[in-house]
């Protein structure tokens, strides 16, 4: 009876260990698969461009902050700052290329549009994140930023974390 209880943990075991290996696997092709998926989606047309007719996924796994046209629709409110469009701008050029996993896309037209995808630590699960300062006043702005993932249902949060 020893020995049947050994092999039956023996196979349990084994076949456990087989299911998590093609989990992690299957992880690891998502993750591939987001990125191709955000690359292609950093070159759509910038999906803050027009908020009026910008439709939201009906997933969980994106968040925006905005302002201006896009408050209507956004999770939270985007704050008011006493700076420049341009200098807040210039400011998230430069900070951006800095944070770990982000890479940002080359400028389009409008310098106060900024694509750029996030890369998660652990499986490399890309998020585009759309950013969009809008000036107020010559030295006041407001910043809208949406970021969505590529693929799943759910996120855990990381884009409302992330914005």
């Amino acid at each position: 009876m020893g020995r049947w209880v050994k092999r039956v943990a023996i196979g349990v075991g084994a076949l456990v260990g087989l299911i998590a290996v093609a989990g992690l696997a299957y992880f690891w092709h998502l993750a591939g698969r987001s990125q191709d998926m955000a690359e292609a989606a950093a070159r759509e047309p910038f999906p803050l461009a027009d908020c009026a007719a910008f439709q939201r996924p009906t997933s969980p796994n994106h968040w925006l902050v905005g302002a201006g046209d896009c408050a209507a629709n956004a999770d939270a409110a985007a704050p008011v700052l006493q700076v420049s469009a341009e200098a807040l701008a210039a400011r998230w050029h430069e900070w951006l290329p800095g944070q770990k996993g982000v890479r940002v896309m080359p400028a389009g037209e409008d310098p106060l549009q900024i694509t750029a995808i996030a890369s998660s630590d652990l499986f490399g699960f890309a998020d585009v994140v759309a950013i969009k300062v809008k000036p107020l006043e010559a030295d006041s702005s407001t910043v809208s930023i949406y970021s969505r993932s590529m693929v799943g249902e759910s996120d855990l949060d990381a884009n409302r974390k992330r914005v």
